[in-house]
């Protein structure tokens, strides 16, 4: 092998290795849940778990299974940020909405299926 090859092969094992040796928080990471349960919730007149206001659109309240400032993102593309937690466990997405017509206007346009609950696929990432 060449000088060139050689080079090239060590700083390709090199750069391998920075990204193994990186830590856990500097990796994105992934996770899809299947059946995440959808629910709303409406002003509390307080700031999220994150430490902002809830904005109708842009962020959730999710289970402690996602980490604060996660990245929810459903079927459809939308994505929102994991700004606040609940009571609930499980895989779990709360929508803030300042009404409750807005509330059930997103659990119901993101959810894959609505037996007794409201269920959807989503895509985490953090």
């Amino acid at each position: 092998m060449s000088r060139a090859g050689r080079v090239l092969l060590l700083s390709l094992a090199l750069w391998a290795l920075a990204g193994a040796l990186l830590p856990a928080r500097a990796r994105q990471r992934t996770l899809v849940v299947e059946q995440a349960t959808l629910t709303y919730y409406l002003p509390t007149g307080q700031v999220t778990a994150l430490g902002i206001w809830p904005e109708e659109g842009a962020t959730v309240g999710c289970g402690w299974e996602v980490p604060l400032g996660a990245t929810v993102t459903f079927a459809n593309g939308d994505t929102y940020l994991c700004a606040d937690r609940g009571l609930t466990s499980g895989p779990w997405v709360d929508f803030f909405s300042w009404t409750d017509a807005d509330g059930r206007a997103l659990v119901f346009g993101h959810a894959d299926t609505c037996p007794a609950a409201c269920y959807a696929t989503i895509t985490v990432r953090w």
